[in-house]
């Protein structure tokens, strides 16, 4: 929003953590707004889409999504007791603004190259010798791919070994899986598993 010299204030669906950021590259997030950005939010309600279907019947105004991601792993089932749970994640509330208000989103998260492009400049990241490590496959390892870096799947958050296999296999038995499956470099148990790789 910075690179494109938006001047105007932004609508959040999302955490205190999105709007401060937002807050910090100078976009005010008051009432007369010029875009509506969706993110993950634990206290997404009836009103906040409300609102922000109603500002986005202005074609002038912007909506933008962080991250496609529609679920969380939740870890030890902690708050839920039933086995195989998963917490809905921003891609979830991005869908039900689109679908509420017809409108489709600009994608600014992962795996945005856009976004890859920001962190490469801002940090001065060198993508050959960059190694983006994260748990799914169509989100963070594409990140990584597309940015032009190595990239390393754990199975200690969202994708499982088996669905990771599966997937696999039905990749090179010519089946199209491009929408959920992206090759890694390598995959490792855990981050524990990839650090002491790294030491051996």
């Amino acid at each position: 929003m910075k690179d494109a010299k938006f001047k105007k204030s932004a609508f959040i669906v999302g955490s205190k953590g999105l709007a401060h950021e937002i807050n910090l590259r100078g976009i005010r997030t008051v009432m007369q707004v010029g875009a509506v950005v969706v993110g993950l939010d634990r206290n997404i309600n009836y009103w906040k889409i409300a609102h922000a279907v109603n500002y986005l019947t202005n074609p002038s105004v912007l909506f933008i999504g962080t991250n496609p991601d529609t679920a969380l792993p939740a870890p030890n089932n902690r708050l839920l007791p039933c086995e195989h749970i998963s917490y809905q994640g921003s891609g979830a509330m991005i869908a039900a603004v689109q679908a509420a208000s017809g409108r489709t989103p600009l994608l600014l998260g992962k795996p945005s190259k856009h976004a890859f492009d920001v962190l490469r400049d801002e940090f001065e990241l060198d993508p050959e010798t960059t190694c983006m490590v994260g748990d799914r496959l169509e989100t963070d390892i594409l990140f990584g791919r597309r940015g032009g870096t190595k990239t390393a799947l754990v199975f200690s958050g969202f994708t499982t070994k088996e669905n990771y296999e599966k997937l696999k296999s039905e990749s090179e038995a010519g089946k199209d899986v491009s929408d959920v499956f992206c090759e890694p470099h390598a995959t490792f148990d855990s981050l524990k598993h990839l650090v002491d790789s790294l030491f051996q």
